[in-house]
């Protein structure tokens, strides 16, 4: 094997697959990055997998002498690559002087760095060398959709299927639903993609928030029901992952009860999104597994000193002090309202409202709130209450 490209495409191409790189591998082979280059048509492709993820990455503006392919631990590549002149090219081929090792050289910078034969490195599944294309996706739309949802998958892995993102199909409607217990986040928007449904691991639909945060055009999507796995077709680069298999909750069954609110608050999204930062330097920090907790408190209770329509914020720690704010809101339904919430939790839904103003719906203290962007019935949240002391 020996080819030459641009360091900067070798980068780019690095970074991508690093992604998918096995952080603790069960084989050797899994913490490296498969390269395979193509003399005849000059294809050179940079790959990575944990088994649970594969990724290939087509590297274009490559010169290629001999075909082989080989593979280097991904870290040590992508490190070493990085502190070559990204305005320069470099030239790959297995070393003469050390067996087993891929040099890269590149002016008077040259390294060889051990690896293992291409032949150990696990293949996608064969199920997708037909091409077998069922929807199309708009990049944009895919990576608006997946930014809404993906943020309220479950992290514990005692529930497998609620660590996934549940996408589906049917009746004209295209529906994406995350839920980790503490929150649900959903999506329902018109689509004529054909019906059907699967359950994406959230750790795929983050990669492919990576790989689509500057692609434009179309992605393309092949699933293999016999292999449980499913092909994302992204242009220069290929994502296949396994499906998590099992039943998701019925989210119908949550959603439409909450909708029957009693209160119905409208509030600038900005000025929220200040007050909640702010809030959540003065709650109190709870362990709640790996997610950040701060508790805030919304109070719409008609108090002295407040005017009618007036949302107070607060927070309060015995370590560090009181915060206190309140916002002019637009009140539809009881003006008589408190509840406390995961200040983390209901950032999250805020800025994935993505409009100007935010709807919140309550009914009491004692359940789910719902938020939702003013004026787009695509989105909903759902809250759940936290239980304070004084309670």
């Amino acid at each position: 094997m020996k080819l030459t490209l641009p360091v900067s495409h070798l980068l780019a191409a690095l970074t991508d697959a690093n992604g998918c790189v096995e952080s603790r591998p069960t084989l050797p082979v899994l913490s490296h990055v498969y390269i395979a280059a193509n003399a005849e048509t000059y294809d050179v492709t940079v790959a990575a997998t944990n088994l649970e993820q594969f990724i290939y990455v087509n590297v274009g503006g490559a010169t290629v002498e001999e075909s082989g392919a080989w593979t280097v631990p991904a870290q040590l590549m992508l490190d070493f690559v990085k502190t070559l002149p990204k305005d320069e090219s470099c030239t790959l081929e297995l070393s003469k002087n050390t067996l087993g090792a891929l040099n890269i050289s590149c002016g008077k910078a040259e390294a060889d760095i051990k690896g293992i034969s291409a032949d150990e490195f696990p293949m996608r599944p064969s199920v997708f060398e037909n091409g077998n294309t069922i929807a199309r996706f708009s990049a944009s739309d895919l990576l608006n959709n997946l930014k809404r949802v993906a943020y309220a998958a479950a992290t514990d892995e005692s529930r497998p299927v609620q660590t996934g993102v549940y996408i589906k199909s049917e009746e004209g409607t295209l529906s994406l639903c995350t839920a980790d217990g503490y929150r649900l986040a959903l999506i329902e928007k018109e689509t004529n993609q054909p019906e059907g449904q699967f359950i994406l691991p959230a750790s795929t639909a983050k990669e492919l928030l990576k790989l689509l945060g500057d692609l434009d055009g179309e992605v393309t999507l092949d699933l293999a029901v016999q292999a449980n796995a499913v092909l994302w077709r992204l242009g220069y680069c290929d994502l296949v992952s396994q499906l998590i298999e099992g039943k998701y909750v019925n989210y119908r069954q949550i959603v439409p009860g909450l909708n029957t609110h009693k209160t119905r608050i409208t509030v600038d999204r900005n000025e929220l999104t200040r007050a909640l930062n702010t809030a959540k330097l003065f709650g109190k920090e709870y362990s709640k597994g790996k997610q950040p907790f701060a508790l805030v408190l919304f109070d719409l209770a008609p108090l002295e000193g407040y005017e009618e329509g007036t949302l107070r914020i607060s927070a309060t720690s015995v370590e560090l002090g009181d915060y206190e704010t309140a916002l002019r809101v637009g009140v539809d339904g009881e003006a008589n309202f408190r509840s406390a919430f995961n200040t983390y939790f209901v950032l999250d839904a805020v800025k994935a409202c993505g409009t100007d103003r935010v709807v919140f719906e309550f009914t009491e203290g004692t359940r789910p709130a719902v938020v939702k962007p003013d004026g787009d019935d695509t989105y909903t949240c759902v809250i759940m209450p936290m239980h304070r002391r004084e309670d």
